[in-house]
């Protein structure tokens, strides 16, 4: 594991190993080849091939709330992708990665793990209408970048949560010495990112790539984001946030964990 800390030594960004067990990079391995029957699968349009972040069949799926929307919705897709991605995220491989990100941001930061707890688990229950990807997952939303190359850009994620961390999961069958490397401009890091391994980093405001594998290989890799304005219900919730944007930023960050902190027990109900 690896904490990065900010100035004020908050953790603003975590690479997390996966778990010390014998299966699970067989789990990854099985998870790849999901993926690419699901690849095989999609029929979308090339928007979804070339766009901001690179040049891969990318698509997200399950609750957002941004742009025209006047509250937080299923993302929709045609009937045969929605049947694709359910199937996909039936997988027990899937379910055990999606699992590990939320467990993940659930030991770096509790306290931002409560707060989407606190925030979602309301939504969810006056909306039975949404329906979250993952029950074991504290996250709404799941975005699949189904390669087989996955290379993205420099770029940020402004629909998403400014405080909230992005669990980003790497998987593939690649040399992460010689390529794949998490790359965050902003604070000058290139940190190498194996195959089964996961990143929290605050994706909305933290600029962040990844450098090309070698010819031959394959990359793929997995996000859960949160939407910006997941907690509000209405248009009128929406604008009032933005009034108060700047002391939202404030209250989130104080969210973050510092290394002494997580020395501390801590309550995750």
């Amino acid at each position: 594991m690896l904490p990065v800390t900010d100035d004020e030594g908050r953790v603003v960004v975590s690479m997390c190993a996966g778990p010390a067990d014998p299966t699970w990079m067989p789990a990854c391995t099985a998870a790849v080849e999901h993926i690419q029957a699901a690849r095989d699968r999609i029929h979308t349009s090339a928007v979804n091939w070339l766009h901001r972040r690179g040049d891969f069949l990318a698509m997200a799926h399950g609750v957002l709330y941004g742009g025209s929307q006047k509250r937080p919705a299923n993302l929709k897709h045609t009937a045969g992708n929605e049947a694709v991605f359910k199937w996909l995220f039936s997988q027990p491989e899937m379910i055990r990665i999606a699992w590990h990100g939320s467990s993940a941001l659930a030991f770096w930061a509790p306290d931002l793990y409560r707060y989407y707890g606190e925030h979602l688990r309301p939504l969810f229950e006056a909306n039975p209408e949404l329906h979250c990807n993952f029950r074991n997952s504290v996250y709404p939303c799941a975005t699949v970048n189904f390669g087989p190359v996955t290379c993205t850009f420099d770029h940020v994620d402004p629909a998403n949560l400014p405080f909230g961390l992005c669990a980003v999961t790497a998987l593939g069958d690649f040399d992460h010495t010689r390529g794949g490397h998490l790359v965050l401009w902003d604070l000058k890091l290139i940190i190498e990112f194996p195959a089964g391994s996961t990143a929290l980093l605050p994706s909305a405001v933290l600029r962040h790539s990844n450098i090309a594998t070698q010819p031959g290989e394959t990359r793929n890799s997995g996000m859960q984001p949160t939407a910006a304005y997941m907690e509000s219900l209405s248009r009128e919730d929406w604008e009032a946030e933005m009034e108060r944007s700047a002391a939202r930023w404030q209250e989130g960050v104080r969210l973050y964990s510092t290394l002494t902190s997580l020395q501390q027990p801590a309550d995750l109900n």
